[in-house]
This record gives structure tokens, C-alpha cells and sequence, in this order.
């Protein structure tokens, strides 16, 4: 029992003795951060860095006049106290356990945030932490927590966090916080491919009333969007698409679509329906015994009678409208299904997108790809970031 006991006791004194550091409570003193090209004074960005550690309620972070008033008595100015003996000093001055020093700076088109929390009695760097962030100083202060949450192992939102850290995150609160709408539109071209008795239409020669063309279309067009909704990850869409087909052909059919949808922001997924209006030649006409389609003109069958009089047999075959390259223009529609998914380089984005319009005469399918540079439509008033919206001033992780 005795031996139990001991063990017991062993085992809970190496317990002890490795416990994170990053788990117990003890004071600390924060110095001046350096910080370079940033919109931010040094002063304000170290005021977030104290608040940040103050709200993880792991530390009893010296008050900032505290610190001055020490280091100032002492001859030591906080603001240039970036070197490890200066804070070793500073620190012990102010009876610190440990003392927290960082950078902020933006490099390229990046924000770089380091932190690193030295141990003030033997001067080591125990902890050390950096992260790599898009330049959006909008967000400095999720910036800022993110880093200190990894700094001190609290888990953090990772899709916060990677809206912030990939360039081809796509489009949210998050990494376009100044803008109420996003707009994807741009230039669309693809093909399109005819199914059915429409694809025979196509096919078959002129006197027939068909084309004599292949069942495969180029699409050109543009795409105007409109981004009416957005909610964490998702946002719904409203797209008006003119187009026009066959050009390659020699055919000239113009088109409308209008769109609703949703697109996932985090993958680039979308899916989208609505109704499409064309304009292309129909006709009147039937189909006779022998399955061969006729005008509705080409009926002129008569029969004499008993005294000699011509007499018109009316078309016993019923009379049905569709596609005749001998007809009139006249307004067509349909109703469009389409999935796709954006991809996005930077602020360059490719979608690509298949459809279908299914018809009982002849379905059309097809795929169409464009590009465009991302815009921000800006706020009439002041703007929020994602950070300041999401979280009140005193939340705490």
C-alpha cells in the first residue's frame, strides 16, 4: 500500500513538473510591439496585443501605466525596449515572470505577426509563435488573436483563420470586409450540344426546313450577378446571362437567362435555375403517315366530285409548331439547371459551369467557362469587419 502510495506521488510531482507552461497563471509584462508599414501606430497595436492577452485569462498582465512609470523611474524607455536584455531588466524591475515581446509588419502583400514569451529570470525564449496573413489591416485584430491562440495552444476557427491566410479563399465577410456585395460577372463562352428531334432538325438539309448544320453550338455571353444574400459560407446569387449561339455555324441565336442560386464561398461550388427566352425560326407544320414533316402550307390536297368540282380535303393530320429554318423568329423559352465551381487565383477567377435544358423535343446540354477580376462594391456608410461584427468588445475564447 505504502509503495502504491509513493508511486502515486511520483507520478503526480512529474505530473507537475511538465504541466504546459502555457496552462498556469503568472504575471506578466508586455513591452512596445515593433511595428513597421502598417496604417497602425505602434501604441494602438500594442494596446490590442494587451487586450488580447488579457481576455485568454491565462496571465495577470501588468497595467500599461505600471510598466511605464517603473521603466521610466529607471531610466528605460518601453517604447525602444525590443532587445532581450532590456526586457530581461524591464521585467525584473516589475517582478515579471515573463515578459512578451512581438512584431507586426507587413512585407509584400503580407502582415507578418510574431510573438515570443521569454522567461524573465533566465532570459530563454520558451515560447515562440508566427503567422503569415493576407494584407487586410481591417482585420489586425483577428490577425492578432489567431496568433496568440496558436501562441498559447487555444484552438482557434480555422475557417476564420484560413479566410485570412489563403489568397484563394474565396469571398466572404471575412476577406472582403469593406464590401456589401461581390460581384463575379464577366465574359462567358462554351458550347452547347442538341439532343433529340432538335438535333435532327439541325442536321437535316435546308428543303426539309432544317439547317444542314452540326448539333454542337458555340456560346458567347456575358454574365451580370448580383450577390443579394450572404450568411457565413453561403451566399445567393441572382445572374442575368445574354448570349448568343451558332456563330460558328453562321447562325445568330440570341438569348436571356436569368439565374438564382447559391454558391458555397469556402469551396466555389454554385447551383443555379431559371428560366431562359431565345429567339429562333417555327413554323406550323405536320407530320404525314410516312413520319415526314411538312409546312402546313404544303397541304393541298382536293378531289373531284360527281360534277366536276374541285373540292379541298381539309389535313386530317394534327398541326404542331417547332423549329423550321423556314419559319418566322419568334420567342422561345425553357427552364435551365447548372452546377459549377469557381477557381480562383488571387483575385482572378475562372468559373466553369454545365447545364442542361431539358425539352420534350430535343434537350440542349453544355459547358461554358469565363473569367473575371474580383470587385468590391463599397459601403455607403461604415463598415464592419468580420472580427468586430461576429464578437462583442468584451468577448473572451
Amino acid at each position: 500500500m505504502k509503495t502504491q502510495i509513493k508511486i502515486f506521488a511520483l507520478a503526480a510531482i512529474c505530473s507537475f513538473i511538465q504541466f504546459d507552461l502555457r496552462s498556469q497563471d503568472f504575471s506578466i509584462a508586455l513591452f512596445t510591439i515593433d511595428v513597421k508599414n502598417l496604417p497602425l501606430s505602434n501604441d494602438e497595436l500594442t494596446e490590442l496585443t494587451r487586450v488580447e492577452l488579457e481576455m485568454t485569462g491565462k496571465f495577470d498582465v501588468i497595467n500599461k501605466y505600471e510598466v511605464t512609470e517603473v521603466c521610466s523611474a529607471n531610466g528605460i524607455d518601453p517604447a525602444k525596449c525590443f532587445s532581450s536584455k532590456c526586457m530581461q531588466d524591464a521585467g525584473k524591475l516589475l517582478k515579471a515572470e515573463k515578459v512578451v515581446s512581438g512584431s507586426i509588419q507587413k512585407l509584400s502583400d503580407y502582415i507578418f505577426i510574431s510573438y515570443q514569451i521569454t522567461d524573465v529570470n533566465t532570459g530563454k525564449i520558451e515560447f515562440t509563435h508566427t503567422e503569415e496573413f493576407q494584407y487586410l489591416p481591417e482585420e489586425i485584430r483577428a490577425m492578432i488573436r489567431i496568433t496568440i491562440s496558436s501562441l498559447l495552444g487555444i484552438p482557434v476557427n480555422e475557417h476564420v483563420k484560413s479566410s485570412l491566410v489563403r489568397e484563394d479563399s474565396f469571398e466572404s465577410i471575412t476577406n472582403n470586409p469593406d464590401a456589401l456585395k461581390v460581384s463575379h460577372g464577366g465574359p462567358r463562352m462554351g458550347l452547347a450540344f442538341v439532343t433529340g428531334q432538335v438535333a435532327r432538325t439541325f442536321s437535316a438539309p435546308l428543303a426539309q426546313g432544317g439547317f444542314n448544320k452540326l448539333p454542337v453550338l458555340t456560346t458567347i455571353g456575358y454574365q451580370f450577378e448580383e450577390q443579394y444574400l450572404s450568411s457565413g459560407r453561403f451566399q445567393a446569387l441572382l445572374e442575368v446571362l445574354p448570349v448568343i449561339s451558332g456563330l460558328d455555324q453562321g447562325m445568330f441565336i440570341p438569348s436571356i437567362t436569368m439565374l438564382n442560386g447559391f454558391r458555397d464561398a469556402k469551396t466555389g461550388f454554385e447551383f443555379a435555375m431559371g428560366p431562359t427566352i431565345n429567339i429562333m425560326p417555327m413554323a406550323w407544320g405536320y407530320i404525314d403517315s410516312n413520319q415526314t414533316w411538312h409546312l402546313a402550307d404544303d397541304w393541298d390536297y382536293y378531289q373531284i366530285d360527281e360534277e366536276g368540282y374541285r373540292t379541298i380535303v381539309e389535313n386530317p393530320y394534327p398541326l404542331e409548331k417547332r423549329l423550321d429554318s423556314r419559319g418566322i423568329p419568334a420567342l422561345t423559352s425553357g427552364f435551365i439547371f447548372a452546377v459549377g465551381k469557381t477557381f480562383r487565383s488571387g483575385n482572378f477567377n475562372i468559373p466553369v459551369n454545365i447545364w442542361c435544358k431539358p425539352q420534350k423535343t430535343g434537350s440542349f446540354f453544355g459547358a461554358t467557362f469565363g473569367f473575371n477580376i474580383m470587385k468590391n462594391v463599397k459601403s455607403g456608410g461604415n463598415s464592419r469587419s468580420l472580427f468586430q461584427s461576429r464578437y462583442p468588445a468584451d468577448f473572451k475564447p
